[in-house]
């Protein structure tokens, strides 16, 4: 028989204290009434309620019709195992031992795992981290400011922009908490604040400013802004042959782009603000002399991402050449005009060349021999 509607509310509170119980309990919980085993059933809501609030499940719970009575264990599942794969990669990664090493034993907060509002959010904080450290590695800093920032905890993750700009927040071990707005593939800050991103004190470029204003209307992903030459070889500065090549959706593709990204001027991403042919003619040695006339600001200029010719890609692979092993998984390796590459996957960023081999540093941290293969 059915269980009567008089029980119903009783199941809801034991689904309540079930939520809280192993797997293996709550099979054996089934066997003990028809109460007990509709409070099991009922306990997967509470179990989302708990450990994945959020946006992502405030909007599958409207998609669905009866969700306080609709059996959510599937749902659960996949979100579990989501997280699980997530931090099972992170894991076999070198990210966390390398924190662990500057004494930061919790560099993402327990709640962003369940990525609560972007199933996108944990990713965006890993790839944050690897930036942060390689950034941390490359500049130079005291030690104690290095540690500093290395043992600040991300807290959040958000969306500002599809595929361009997020905002990371992260709490100081003082419990100081700030906001950085970072570009999506690399990791990379572009301007940091204390408040919102409307508000008028937020130290962040005009033209970024108004990169993000303008996408509300018109999505126009980083890429879009890439400046470059030669236009008949080169797509965004990518080999419009190798391309060709390659398939849409092939993980080589987006490590090409996050390359170019990583690779910009520096004055594309952040400092003081400069036109597309400013830095083309810093880079060819003319100096400003070249561009008088031109805007000096950004009040009124728009984003451009200049990618200089030396680093234009023509093929990335996952291999090393001489003898062919496949790289370090955390490695890529990008052959430009000149020379080639071996760069962070997830970042784009420079860890070594075919002349000097990976940086010693990275080979202790990756645990690759110098051409970037795993030992």
């Amino acid at each position: 028989m059915p269980m009567r509607l008089r029980e119903r509310p009783v199941a809801r509170q034991w689904a309540i204290l079930l939520a809280r119980l192993t797997d293996a309990d709550r099979s054996r919980m089934v066997l003990v009434s028809k109460t007990m085993r509709y409070a099991v059933y009922l306990s997967a809501a509470e179990i989302l309620r708990i450990d994945y609030r959020g946006s992502r499940l405030s909007s599958y719970l409207r998609s669905v019709r009866d969700a306080e009575v609709m059996d959510l264990w599937p749902y659960l599942r996949a979100r579990q195992r989501e997280s699980a794969g997530r931090r099972s990669s992170y894991d076999a990664s070198f990210v966390p031992a390398f924190y662990r090493s500057q004494g930061a034993s919790s560099p993402i907060s327990p709640s962003l795992w369940a990525s609560p509002d972007n199933e996108y959010q944990i990713q965006v904080a890993i790839r944050f981290l690897i930036a942060k450290a390689w950034f941390a590695i490359s500049l130079p800093h005291s030690p104690d400011k290095v540690r500093s920032w290395l043992n600040a905890t991300v807290v959040d993750a958000q969306e500002i922009s599809k595929d361009a700009v997020w905002s990371i927040t992260q709490r100081q071990p003082s419990g100081r908490s700030e906001t950085l707005y970072v570009v999506y593939e690399t990791g990379e800050v572009i301007g940091k604040s204390t408040s919102s991103l409307n508000s008028a004190d937020i130290p962040i470029r005009n033209d970024w400013l108004q990169h993000l204003s303008a996408f509300r209307s018109h999505r126009s992903s980083l890429m879009e802004l890439v400046v470059w030459h030669n236009g008949e070889e080169y797509d965004r500065g990518i080999s419009k042959l190798w391309l060709s090549r390659v398939p849409d959706g092939d993980a080589r593709r987006r490590v090409a782009e996050r390359y170019v990204l990583a690779c910009v001027a520096p004055n594309s991403v952040s400092g003081a603000y400069k036109t597309a042919r400013q830095m083309a003619d810093e880079f060819a040695s003319l100096g400003d002399a070249a561009v008088t006339g031109q805007r000096k600001n950004a009040g009124a200029a728009q984003l451009a991402l200049y990618f200089p010719e030396h680093h234009y890609v023509e093929c990335v692979s996952f291999v090393s050449s001489k003898p062919v092993q496949p790289l370090h998984p955390a490695l890529a390796a990008v052959q430009t005009p000149g020379r080639e590459y071996i760069v962070l996957r997830d970042t784009g960023m420079h860890v070594g060349c075919e002349e000097d081999g990976v940086a010693e540093v990275w080979m202790k941290i990756l645990g690759c021999d110098t051409r970037g293969v795993a030992l």
